[in-house]
């Protein structure tokens, strides 16, 4: 059963949903979360964070288990999408990503261009 925050879709529990996805959203699985919420979190600390990122922050909360290989999954919509990638290259330009970091910002990068 779906469950909604903010206007995201929240899958329940093996990714089942009963509402049809947009084209402009994308869906992240647990683990991509966390590297949200991580490259978001570093916006903060360098204070740049803007009113939009903290918004995404917040509800991204919601959906975190504040560890890997969690069952959550959150959809973004195109303007949140925009937010993540933006701050993992903004990271990606002051220290290397790391695999997850990366893994995520190419698919950010090949799923908005198709």
């Amino acid at each position: 059963m779906d469950q909604r925050l903010n206007g995201a879709v929240l899958f329940g529990q093996g990714g089942s949903r009963s509402t049809i996805r947009d084209v402009d959203e994308m869906a992240l699985s647990s683990d991509e979360i966390e590297v949200a919420c991580d490259a978001l979190w570093h916006r903060k600390t360098a204070r740049e964070f803007t009113a939009e990122e903290a918004e995404l922050w917040e509800r991204l909360q919601g959906a975190r288990h504040g560890d890997y290989g969690g069952a959550a999954s959150i959809e973004l919509a195109e303007g949140d999408i925009t937010l993540v990638r933006r701050a993992l290259k903004l990271i990606k330009s002051a220290v290397p990503l790391d695999d997850d970091e990366l893994a995520l910002l190419q698919r950010l990068d090949r799923d908005s261009a198709s």
